[in-house]
């Protein structure tokens, strides 16, 4: 079996920054809303109603959930993958699964002062093919 060589490709990264930015487009927000720290553990994830509970998951997989990003693309401190927490939160009526995702990365860059950007980085790809031999 031969294997094809090493690629050079471009990824789109989502990466975090912990400053605040200027924003003046209204974005949508929970009517209540809880974020604390918890302890690692057995992860629930519930939306259903305009309502979001999550219990105990990291923010990497918070930034990740919001975000509709793939895990590896999000660049950040080595604390967010480690840092647990609880969300307890409630839109005004009823709410998309979608609707409920804007909101959750309203409320994070709002309680944790977190931002995001996109960037293009260069990233090694291994290609791997089956030979025509085989």
């Amino acid at each position: 079996m031969r294997l094809l060589g090493l690629l050079v490709a471009f990824s789109m990264t989502f990466a975090i920054s912990s400053l605040m930015s200027a924003s003046n487009v209204t974005t949508p927000a929970f009517a209540v809303a809880s974020l604390k720290l918890s302890d690692p553990g057995r992860r629930q994830r519930t939306v259903a109603n305009g309502s979001l509970v999550i219990r105990r998951e990291s923010l990497l997989n918070l930034i990740v959930w919001s975000s509709d990003v793939d895990r590896f693309r999000v660049i950040g401190p080595d604390w967010i993958h480690f840092a647990y927490y609880d969300v307890n939160a409630k839109a005004d009526g009823r709410a998309s699964e979608q609707e409920i995702k804007v909101m959750l990365k309203e409320l994070l860059a709002d309680r944790l002062d977190l931002t995001s950007h996109l960037e293009t980085r260069r990233v090694l790809v291994v290609a791997m093919a089956v030979a025509k031999s085989g």
